[in-house]
Protein backbone atom coordinates (compact mmCIF):
# COMPACT_ATOMS: atom_id res chain seq x y z
CA UNK A 1 0.00 0.00 0.00
CA UNK A 2 2.67 2.25 0.75
CA UNK A 3 4.45 1.76 -2.17
CA UNK A 4 1.07 2.59 -4.11
CA UNK A 5 1.01 5.64 -2.46
CA UNK A 6 4.50 7.23 -3.42
CA UNK A 7 3.69 5.80 -7.14
CA UNK A 8 0.81 8.02 -7.33
CA UNK A 9 2.59 10.87 -5.48
CA UNK A 10 5.96 10.87 -8.19
CA UNK A 11 3.42 10.80 -11.23
CA UNK A 12 1.17 13.70 -9.58
CA UNK A 13 4.40 16.21 -9.44
CA UNK A 14 4.82 15.91 -13.14
CA UNK A 15 2.11 18.20 -13.13
CA UNK A 16 3.14 20.74 -10.53
CA UNK A 17 1.70 23.63 -9.30
CA UNK A 18 -1.69 21.46 -10.42
CA UNK A 19 -0.14 18.07 -9.31
CA UNK A 20 0.48 19.15 -6.08
CA UNK A 21 -2.33 20.06 -4.88
CA UNK A 22 -3.90 16.79 -6.70
CA UNK A 23 -1.03 14.33 -5.23
CA UNK A 24 -2.07 15.55 -1.55
CA UNK A 25 -5.32 14.42 -2.14
CA UNK A 26 -4.38 11.23 -3.73
CA UNK A 27 -2.56 10.73 -0.40
CA UNK A 28 -4.62 11.80 1.83
CA UNK A 29 -7.22 9.76 0.51
CA UNK A 30 -5.08 6.80 -0.12
CA UNK A 31 -3.79 6.76 4.03
CA UNK A 32 -7.92 7.14 4.79
CA UNK A 33 -8.48 4.07 2.67
CA UNK A 34 -6.16 1.99 4.02
CA UNK A 35 -6.51 2.87 8.15
CA UNK A 36 -10.49 2.19 7.58
CA UNK A 37 -9.35 -1.10 5.71
CA UNK A 38 -7.84 -1.99 8.93
CA UNK A 39 -10.09 -0.81 11.27
CA UNK A 40 -12.40 -2.99 9.68
CA UNK A 41 -10.57 -6.30 10.05
CA UNK A 42 -9.87 -5.92 13.59
CA UNK A 43 -13.27 -5.06 14.41
CA UNK A 44 -14.28 -8.13 12.50
CA UNK A 45 -11.44 -10.40 13.60
CA UNK A 46 -13.20 -9.84 16.89
CA UNK A 47 -17.06 -9.69 16.59
CA UNK A 48 -17.15 -12.31 13.95
CA UNK A 49 -16.72 -15.47 16.47
CA UNK A 50 -19.17 -14.37 19.11
CA UNK A 51 -20.97 -11.23 20.00
CA UNK A 52 -21.79 -11.70 23.75
CA UNK A 53 -18.43 -10.61 26.16
CA UNK A 54 -16.26 -12.63 27.87
CA UNK A 55 -16.62 -13.20 31.61
CA UNK A 56 -12.93 -11.78 32.65
CA UNK A 57 -11.96 -12.36 36.35
CA UNK A 58 -10.91 -9.93 38.69
CA UNK A 59 -10.65 -11.81 41.48
CA UNK A 60 -7.68 -10.70 43.84
CA UNK A 61 -5.44 -12.58 45.94
CA UNK A 62 -6.38 -14.19 48.90
CA UNK A 63 -4.97 -12.81 52.11
CA UNK A 64 -2.77 -14.66 53.80
CA UNK A 65 -1.94 -14.76 57.34
CA UNK A 66 -0.30 -11.91 59.29
CA UNK A 67 1.00 -13.50 61.96
CA UNK A 68 4.65 -14.61 61.76
CA UNK A 69 6.47 -17.10 63.62
CA UNK A 70 7.48 -15.03 66.49
CA UNK A 71 4.24 -13.10 66.92
CA UNK A 72 2.84 -12.83 70.46
CA UNK A 73 -0.30 -12.28 69.42
CA UNK A 74 -2.98 -13.58 72.34
CA UNK A 75 -3.32 -17.07 71.57
CA UNK A 76 -7.17 -17.45 70.88
CA UNK A 77 -7.43 -14.23 68.71
CA UNK A 78 -4.67 -16.00 66.76
CA UNK A 79 -6.83 -19.32 66.69
CA UNK A 80 -10.10 -17.34 65.59
CA UNK A 81 -8.61 -15.15 63.25
CA UNK A 82 -7.46 -17.96 61.04
CA UNK A 83 -10.49 -20.01 61.50
CA UNK A 84 -12.53 -17.23 59.72
CA UNK A 85 -9.56 -16.95 57.23
CA UNK A 86 -9.63 -20.40 56.27
CA UNK A 87 -13.16 -20.58 56.19
CA UNK A 88 -12.82 -17.25 53.79
CA UNK A 89 -10.71 -18.73 51.48
CA UNK A 90 -12.17 -21.73 51.07
CA UNK A 91 -15.56 -20.59 50.28
CA UNK A 92 -17.56 -22.10 47.26
CA UNK A 93 -18.29 -18.22 45.85
CA UNK A 94 -16.92 -15.06 46.20
CA UNK A 95 -16.59 -11.69 44.69
CA UNK A 96 -14.38 -10.04 41.89
CA UNK A 97 -14.44 -6.68 43.66
CA UNK A 98 -16.35 -4.83 46.19
CA UNK A 99 -19.70 -3.98 45.35
CA UNK A 100 -20.12 -6.51 42.37
CA UNK A 101 -24.58 -7.73 42.18
CA UNK A 102 -23.58 -11.78 41.59
CA UNK A 103 -22.12 -14.21 44.38
CA UNK A 104 -20.25 -16.44 42.11
CA UNK A 105 -18.78 -19.60 42.12
CA UNK A 106 -14.89 -19.47 42.29
CA UNK A 107 -13.60 -21.35 39.29
CA UNK A 108 -10.13 -22.16 38.81
CA UNK A 109 -8.33 -21.51 35.59
CA UNK A 110 -8.74 -24.71 33.89
CA UNK A 111 -12.62 -24.91 34.93
CA UNK A 112 -13.18 -21.21 33.33
CA UNK A 113 -12.96 -23.66 29.87
CA UNK A 114 -16.50 -25.06 28.34
CA UNK A 115 -14.83 -27.84 26.85
CA UNK A 116 -12.48 -29.24 30.02
CA UNK A 117 -16.05 -29.22 32.05
CA UNK A 118 -18.30 -30.96 29.63
CA UNK A 119 -15.35 -33.65 29.13
CA UNK A 120 -14.92 -33.82 32.70
CA UNK A 121 -17.98 -34.08 33.81
CA UNK A 122 -18.91 -36.79 31.04
CA UNK A 123 -16.21 -39.04 32.33
CA UNK A 124 -17.10 -38.42 35.89
CA UNK A 125 -20.86 -39.13 35.19
CA UNK A 126 -19.92 -42.63 33.87
CA UNK A 127 -19.07 -43.58 37.33
CA UNK A 128 -22.35 -41.67 39.09
CA UNK A 129 -25.75 -43.14 39.58
CA UNK A 130 -28.66 -40.97 39.45
CA UNK A 131 -32.65 -40.97 40.30
CA UNK A 132 -35.21 -39.14 38.56
CA UNK A 133 -38.10 -38.15 39.77
CA UNK A 134 -40.98 -36.45 39.22
CA UNK A 135 -44.87 -35.83 39.63
CA UNK A 136 -47.45 -35.44 36.82
CA UNK A 137 -50.99 -35.11 36.10
CA UNK A 138 -52.57 -35.13 32.55
CA UNK A 139 -48.54 -34.88 31.14
CA UNK A 140 -49.72 -36.42 27.48
CA UNK A 141 -48.62 -33.04 25.78
CA UNK A 142 -44.85 -32.88 26.97
CA UNK A 143 -44.13 -36.49 28.38
CA UNK A 144 -42.87 -37.71 24.97
CA UNK A 145 -40.56 -35.05 24.95
CA UNK A 146 -39.28 -35.05 28.37
CA UNK A 147 -39.16 -38.37 28.09
CA UNK A 148 -36.75 -38.66 25.32
CA UNK A 149 -34.19 -35.95 26.76
CA UNK A 150 -34.45 -38.05 30.05
CA UNK A 151 -33.62 -40.98 28.61
CA UNK A 152 -30.62 -39.13 26.42
CA UNK A 153 -29.37 -37.93 29.49
CA UNK A 154 -29.64 -41.49 31.76
CA UNK A 155 -27.24 -42.54 29.31
CA UNK A 156 -24.57 -40.79 30.45
CA UNK A 157 -24.73 -42.37 34.24
CA UNK A 158 -23.69 -45.58 34.86
CA UNK A 159 -26.86 -46.41 36.28
CA UNK A 160 -30.19 -44.69 36.63
CA UNK A 161 -33.84 -44.94 37.80
CA UNK A 162 -37.01 -42.75 37.22
CA UNK A 163 -39.80 -42.79 39.61
CA UNK A 164 -42.82 -40.86 38.85
CA UNK A 165 -46.01 -39.76 41.19
CA UNK A 166 -49.44 -40.06 38.93
CA UNK A 167 -52.81 -38.74 40.60
CA UNK A 168 -56.13 -37.60 38.83
CA UNK A 169 -55.16 -37.71 35.39
CA UNK A 170 -58.03 -37.54 32.83
CA UNK A 171 -56.06 -38.28 29.58
CA UNK A 172 -53.39 -41.69 29.27
CA UNK A 173 -50.86 -40.53 31.37
CA UNK A 174 -51.43 -43.57 33.89
CA UNK A 175 -51.62 -45.66 31.20
CA UNK A 176 -48.55 -44.47 28.99
CA UNK A 177 -46.56 -44.43 32.22
CA UNK A 178 -47.32 -47.86 33.29
CA UNK A 179 -46.75 -49.67 29.93
CA UNK A 180 -43.24 -48.12 30.62
CA UNK A 181 -43.30 -49.96 34.19
CA UNK A 182 -43.73 -53.14 31.87
CA UNK A 183 -40.63 -52.63 29.62
CA UNK A 184 -38.37 -51.13 31.98
CA UNK A 185 -37.46 -52.35 35.44
CA UNK A 186 -35.95 -49.41 36.63
CA UNK A 187 -38.86 -47.20 36.43
CA UNK A 188 -41.29 -47.14 39.05
CA UNK A 189 -44.97 -45.70 39.48
CA UNK A 190 -46.41 -44.13 42.23
CA UNK A 191 -49.85 -43.07 43.59
CA UNK A 192 -52.71 -43.63 45.46
CA UNK A 193 -50.29 -46.15 47.56
CA UNK A 194 -49.97 -48.23 44.89
CA UNK A 195 -46.29 -49.21 43.21
CA UNK A 196 -46.48 -49.75 39.30
CA UNK A 197 -50.54 -50.29 39.25
CA UNK A 198 -52.57 -49.83 35.98
CA UNK A 199 -55.66 -48.54 38.43
CA UNK A 200 -56.40 -44.92 37.49
CA UNK A 201 -55.22 -42.54 40.93
CA UNK A 202 -57.91 -40.48 42.09
CA UNK A 203 -57.38 -38.22 45.33
CA UNK A 204 -59.86 -35.65 44.01
CA UNK A 205 -58.49 -33.56 47.37
CA UNK A 206 -60.34 -30.37 47.40
CA UNK A 207 -59.93 -26.88 48.77
CA UNK A 208 -61.09 -25.63 52.10
CA UNK A 209 -63.14 -23.35 49.72
CA UNK A 210 -65.17 -26.66 48.00
CA UNK A 211 -63.36 -26.84 44.81
CA UNK A 212 -61.32 -29.25 43.46
CA UNK A 213 -57.34 -28.74 43.45
CA UNK A 214 -55.88 -28.81 39.91
CA UNK A 215 -51.97 -27.87 38.92
CA UNK A 216 -50.92 -25.09 36.91
CA UNK A 217 -50.85 -21.28 37.45
CA UNK A 218 -53.61 -20.36 35.47
CA UNK A 219 -56.05 -21.34 37.72
CA UNK A 220 -57.37 -18.35 39.69
CA UNK A 221 -57.07 -18.94 43.77
CA UNK A 222 -57.45 -16.92 46.15
CA UNK A 223 -54.73 -16.35 49.02
CA UNK A 224 -56.05 -19.27 51.26
CA UNK A 225 -56.22 -21.84 48.08
CA UNK A 226 -52.84 -20.92 46.75
CA UNK A 227 -51.65 -21.50 50.61
CA UNK A 228 -53.71 -25.24 50.23
CA UNK A 229 -51.95 -25.75 46.80
CA UNK A 230 -48.49 -25.45 48.27
CA UNK A 231 -49.49 -27.94 50.92
CA UNK A 232 -50.89 -30.69 47.97
CA UNK A 233 -47.93 -30.09 45.99
CA UNK A 234 -45.67 -30.91 48.84
CA UNK A 235 -47.34 -34.27 49.96
CA UNK A 236 -47.52 -35.20 46.49
CA UNK A 237 -43.78 -34.45 46.04
CA UNK A 238 -42.81 -35.97 49.39
CA UNK A 239 -43.96 -39.61 47.86
CA UNK A 240 -41.24 -39.82 45.76
CA UNK A 241 -38.64 -38.41 48.37
CA UNK A 242 -39.69 -41.28 50.71
CA UNK A 243 -39.67 -43.86 48.38
CA UNK A 244 -36.39 -42.88 47.02
CA UNK A 245 -34.85 -42.75 50.67
CA UNK A 246 -36.24 -46.37 51.93
CA UNK A 247 -35.11 -47.70 48.46
CA UNK A 248 -32.46 -45.66 45.91
CA UNK A 249 -30.99 -43.02 48.32
CA UNK A 250 -28.01 -45.70 49.60
CA UNK A 251 -27.45 -46.41 45.51
CA UNK A 252 -27.61 -42.94 44.26
CA UNK A 253 -25.26 -39.97 44.37
CA UNK A 254 -27.41 -37.85 42.57
CA UNK A 255 -31.31 -36.66 42.72
CA UNK A 256 -32.89 -35.21 39.28
CA UNK A 257 -36.28 -33.49 39.96
CA UNK A 258 -38.20 -32.05 36.73
CA UNK A 259 -41.67 -31.00 35.70
CA UNK A 260 -42.31 -34.03 32.73
CA UNK A 261 -45.17 -32.21 31.58
CA UNK A 262 -43.68 -29.80 29.65
CA UNK A 263 -42.35 -29.63 25.59
CA UNK A 264 -38.72 -29.88 25.26
CA UNK A 265 -36.35 -28.20 22.91
CA UNK A 266 -33.68 -31.00 21.88
CA UNK A 267 -31.38 -30.94 25.50
CA UNK A 268 -27.61 -30.02 24.70
CA UNK A 269 -26.18 -32.65 26.86
CA UNK A 270 -22.75 -31.00 26.35
CA UNK A 271 -24.54 -27.89 28.05
CA UNK A 272 -25.48 -30.53 31.14
CA UNK A 273 -22.70 -32.12 31.56
CA UNK A 274 -20.46 -29.08 31.72
CA UNK A 275 -23.38 -27.78 34.62
CA UNK A 276 -22.90 -31.60 36.70
CA UNK A 277 -18.87 -31.21 36.82
CA UNK A 278 -19.22 -28.92 39.85
CA UNK A 279 -20.56 -31.74 42.26
CA UNK A 280 -17.59 -33.78 41.08
CA UNK A 281 -14.86 -31.12 41.49
CA UNK A 282 -16.71 -28.64 44.38
CA UNK A 283 -17.86 -31.56 47.57
CA UNK A 284 -19.64 -28.52 49.05
CA UNK A 285 -22.21 -27.97 46.15
CA UNK A 286 -25.50 -29.23 47.49
CA UNK A 287 -27.81 -28.26 44.56
CA UNK A 288 -27.40 -26.79 40.85
CA UNK A 289 -30.31 -25.64 38.72
CA UNK A 290 -30.50 -25.04 35.19
CA UNK A 291 -30.81 -21.75 33.12
CA UNK A 292 -34.47 -22.80 31.70
CA UNK A 293 -36.21 -20.00 29.29
CA UNK A 294 -39.13 -20.12 27.24
CA UNK A 295 -39.70 -17.64 24.69
CA UNK A 296 -36.81 -15.33 25.83
CA UNK A 297 -37.71 -15.21 29.46
CA UNK A 298 -36.67 -17.13 32.57
CA UNK A 299 -38.85 -20.41 32.82
CA UNK A 300 -40.87 -20.76 36.03
CA UNK A 301 -39.77 -17.24 38.02
CA UNK A 302 -41.42 -18.48 41.26
CA UNK A 303 -38.82 -21.14 42.28
CA UNK A 304 -36.32 -18.66 41.89
CA UNK A 305 -34.88 -16.27 44.70
CA UNK A 306 -32.01 -14.84 45.26
CA UNK A 307 -30.25 -13.61 47.79
CA UNK A 308 -30.91 -10.16 49.50
CA UNK A 309 -27.58 -7.45 48.64
CA UNK A 310 -27.19 -6.91 51.97
CA UNK A 311 -26.03 -10.49 53.13
CA UNK A 312 -23.32 -10.06 50.63
CA UNK A 313 -22.02 -6.17 51.16
CA UNK A 314 -22.76 -2.43 52.53
CA UNK A 315 -24.40 -1.59 49.14
CA UNK A 316 -28.04 -0.91 49.92
CA UNK A 317 -28.54 0.47 46.55
CA UNK A 318 -29.76 -2.57 45.31
CA UNK A 319 -31.93 -4.10 48.05
CA UNK A 320 -32.80 -6.92 45.73
CA UNK A 321 -30.19 -8.60 42.95
CA UNK A 322 -32.56 -9.29 39.93
CA UNK A 323 -30.98 -12.39 38.50
CA UNK A 324 -32.72 -12.55 35.19
CA UNK A 325 -32.08 -8.61 34.55
CA UNK A 326 -28.55 -9.70 35.47
CA UNK A 327 -28.34 -11.95 32.86
CA UNK A 328 -29.59 -10.21 30.32
CA UNK A 329 -26.32 -8.85 28.53
CA UNK A 330 -24.29 -11.05 30.79
CA UNK A 331 -20.76 -12.47 29.85
CA UNK A 332 -21.25 -15.55 27.82
CA UNK A 333 -19.52 -17.75 30.19
CA UNK A 334 -20.39 -16.63 33.82
CA UNK A 335 -19.58 -19.19 36.10
CA UNK A 336 -22.86 -20.74 38.82
CA UNK A 337 -24.59 -17.65 40.81
CA UNK A 338 -25.28 -18.35 44.19
CA UNK A 339 -29.21 -18.04 45.10
CA UNK A 340 -31.62 -18.99 48.03
CA UNK A 341 -33.38 -21.14 45.88
CA UNK A 342 -34.12 -22.13 42.53
CA UNK A 343 -35.34 -25.15 40.68
CA UNK A 344 -36.25 -24.36 36.70
CA UNK A 345 -38.38 -27.43 35.84
CA UNK A 346 -34.64 -29.35 35.87
CA UNK A 347 -32.84 -29.01 39.48
CA UNK A 348 -29.79 -31.56 40.75
CA UNK A 349 -29.48 -32.70 43.95
CA UNK A 350 -26.39 -34.10 45.91
CA UNK A 351 -28.25 -36.98 47.52
CA UNK A 352 -25.82 -37.49 50.18
CA UNK A 353 -27.07 -33.90 51.41
CA UNK A 354 -30.60 -35.15 51.13
CA UNK A 355 -30.79 -38.20 52.43
CA UNK A 356 -28.31 -37.43 55.98
CA UNK A 357 -31.58 -35.50 56.68
CA UNK A 358 -34.05 -37.17 55.09
CA UNK A 359 -34.85 -33.55 53.32
CA UNK A 360 -38.67 -33.62 52.75
CA UNK A 361 -40.79 -30.45 51.32
CA UNK A 362 -42.06 -28.69 54.64
CA UNK A 363 -43.95 -25.53 54.64
CA UNK A 364 -44.57 -22.56 57.35
CA UNK A 365 -48.23 -21.64 58.35
CA UNK A 366 -49.59 -19.26 55.57
CA UNK A 367 -46.90 -19.85 53.53
CA UNK A 368 -48.12 -19.91 49.64
CA UNK A 369 -44.83 -19.59 47.74
CA UNK A 370 -43.50 -23.06 45.39
CA UNK A 371 -43.12 -26.07 47.22
CA UNK A 372 -39.77 -26.24 45.59
CA UNK A 373 -38.28 -22.97 47.63
CA UNK A 374 -39.30 -24.92 50.92
CA UNK A 375 -36.56 -27.46 49.95
CA UNK A 376 -33.93 -25.22 48.70
CA UNK A 377 -34.04 -23.38 51.75
CA UNK A 378 -32.73 -26.33 53.85
CA UNK A 379 -29.56 -26.32 51.81
CA UNK A 380 -26.38 -23.65 51.83
CA UNK A 381 -25.15 -24.07 48.55
CA UNK A 382 -27.58 -23.77 46.11
CA UNK A 383 -26.54 -22.65 42.62
CA UNK A 384 -28.28 -22.04 39.28
CA UNK A 385 -25.92 -22.24 36.35
CA UNK A 386 -26.13 -19.51 33.51
CA UNK A 387 -23.80 -22.16 30.56
CA UNK A 388 -27.08 -25.10 31.26
CA UNK A 389 -28.81 -23.51 29.39
CA UNK A 390 -32.60 -25.52 28.66
CA UNK A 391 -34.91 -24.07 26.28
CA UNK A 392 -39.10 -24.73 26.38
CA UNK A 393 -40.97 -25.43 23.63
CA UNK A 394 -44.43 -25.13 25.08
CA UNK A 395 -45.36 -25.03 29.03
CA UNK A 396 -48.83 -27.35 27.46
CA UNK A 397 -50.19 -25.30 30.59
CA UNK A 398 -54.32 -25.97 31.00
Amino acid sequence: MAQQIRFFYIRCKKFAPIGRVASLYVTVGATLIFLFFCLHQKHFSQNSFDSQPEYQSNEEPLPQSPFGTADTTDAAFKKLYLHVLDRMNSSLYGFDRPGRLLPLMRLSRAERSRAYRAAAGRAWLRSQAVVVAATVRNGMAGLPSSLHNIQRLRALFNSSWLILVENDSTDLTRDYLHNLTLTDPTVTLLGCGRVNSPLPCRVKIRYSSGRIHKPGYKMKRSFTEEVERGLIMSALRNQYLDYVYKHLADQASMLLIIDPDISWMEWDLDNIAQGVYYFAAKPQLQQLCTHTTYKSNIYDPCTLSFHLNKRFGEDTKYPVVSYEKSLRDAPNNLPPVKVESCFQAVSFYRMSDLRSRRLLYERSPGEWICEHNTLSRQLHEVYIDPQMRLRVKDENTP
